[in-house]
């Protein structure tokens, strides 16, 4: 019982301390400001190695074959040796606990694991009776406990996720054998004689075992590594198992099990330095009527901002002979643009969706309204930048799908910024597909709501 509680325990830890989530292969994208106000962009991939607790148990799957031998009598003399009963096989159950390591690249098709199984138990139950006057019955029960190692060689089916088939050999170190027999015969009423054994010659087993598996869940563990729970089953043989009173007993296994295995993520860090001497891009728009005894005139070109990292203001300089009266200069500034109708609040975070369809990537009115606001705000705070979030719902396609098309939208916002002259550096986008919905992906309601864009500014 010691083995299942630390199962169940082990169990329990890990869903209560996962950000749970559908299978993803795929890689995370977190974004972190340090106290120096530097940008960190961490991306976390899957690991190569996984560890783990695993499960499995044997319904009544064991099947018994060749040939049990045991004595008739509880107490026998040596000359009673070759007075035994005989059984021919028989079914049984049986469940394992243990450890559990993987190792495989995520662009491999191979890979390896190890199954430790700490606690591995098995019965076996079978029965004779004799063609007597007496009807007498033999039952035989016997409890094995092994230690088994098994290593295997795994292959993983590209076009089914999570699916994979493995094999490989079985190493079983036999820890005890117990024997329980029951005589029954009828003598004027039924009768019973039970005796117990302990079985001496049991054998060093070697045998194979193929099997095939399904990570079913994966979940996200305080941003240093994620967690998978996989389903598995398999089948084994081996060679004999006990020789005791010339025994030849073996034995064929249906297995089906958990896996609840942790893999650290592996993880890259970019730095973007906070640079508190930036400068943001000058941009001027005028014209100017300079008038002299010639008749000279220059307008000043109209330039886009976003065109250009930086432009200086446009130096206006008149030329004249001395001579010749000079009429004043008459400059015509452009008027300055309207104070934008929406505001903008540092570290709120303003969410837009996409109510059309998955594959809607357009920006509404609404949100090209917050936009422009936006990009006149951080061309008044140079020292602050925007972090831009996509997000789509679970029925847009496959993972990947779903990944590409919230990117998309977060490029859009970010296009759109930086036409109006905000600098890439300053536009953080990451895309998060369908892992972060707000609410479940169960009406068409909820599913527009999960497809949005969400944008913070921060200093």
């Amino acid at each position: 019982m010691k083995g299942k509680q630390i199962f169940i325990l082990i169990f329990i830890f890990i869903i209560y301390n996962a950000d749970s989530q559908l299978l993803v292969r795929e890689s995370f994208r977190d974004v972190m400001i340090t106290p120096e106000k530097d940008t960190l962009i961490i991306t976390r991939s899957p690991g190569d190695w996984w560890f783990g607790p695993f499960a499995s148990i044997t319904p009544f799957s064991n099947l018994y074959f060749g040939k049990l031998a045991l004595p008739k009598f509880k107490e026998f003399e040596l000359q009673e040796l070759f007075k035994k009963i005989e059984y021919n096989g028989g079914i049984g159950w049986g469940y394992n606990v243990g450890l559990y390591g993987e190792w495989k690249k995520l662009d491999y098709n191979y890979g390896a694991a190890l199954r430790l199984s700490l606690i591995d138990v098995r019965t076996s139950n079978s029965s004779k009776e004799l063609n007597d006057s007496v009807r007498t019955i033999f039952e035989n029960k016997i409890d094995y406990s092994y230690l088994s190692i098994s290593p295997s060689a795994t292959y993983e089916f590209k076009k089914i996720a999570g699916l994979f088939a493995f094999g490989g050999f079985d190493i079983e170190v036999p820890l005890s054998a117990r024997a329980t027999q029951k005589k029954r015969f009828f003598y004027s009423e039924q009768i019973d004689d039970l005796y117990n054994m302990n079985l001496q010659d049991l054998n060093f087993r070697f045998g194979m075992h193929l099997g095939i598996s399904y990570d079913l869940f994966s979940a996200n563990i305080t941003a240093l590594a994620r967690s998978q729970i996989s389903l598995y089953m398999l089948i084994n043989s081996g060679t004999n198992q006990i020789s005791d009173f010339g025994s030849n007993l073996n034995s064929f296994s249906i297995k089906t099990g958990i896996v609840i295995k942790i893999g650290p993520d592996r993880k890259t860090i970019d730095t973007l330095f906070y640079n508190p001497n930036q400068q943001e891009p000058l941009f001027a728009l005028a014209s100017a009527n300079v008038s002299t005894g010639v008749n000279y005139q220059r307008v000043v070109t109209t330039f886009v901002a976003a065109d250009l990292a930086f432009l200086e203001i446009p130096e206006i300089k008149i030329e004249a002979p001395v001579e010749v009266e000079v009429k004043p200069t008459e400059v015509t500034q452009v008027v300055p643009p309207t104070k934008p109708t929406k505001q903008i609040v540092i570290g709120k975070r303003e969410v837009y969706n996409y109510p059309r369809s998955e594959t809607d990537y357009e920006l509404s009115k609404e949100l090209k309204e917050y936009l422009d606001a936006l990009a006149q705000f951080l061309i008044s705070n140079p020292n602050t930048r925007v972090i831009v979030e996509g997000h789509n719902d679970d029925r847009g396609g496959s993972v990947q799908e779903n990944y590409r098309r919230s990117v998309l939208r977060t490029e859009n916002v970010k296009n759109y910024l930086m036409r109006k002259g905000i600098a890439a550096s300053r536009i953080l986008n990451t895309g998060y597909g369908a892992t972060r919905p707000l609410v479940p992906n169960t009406t068409a309601a909820n599913r527009a709501k999960n497809r949005r864009v969400e944008i913070i500014v921060e200093r």
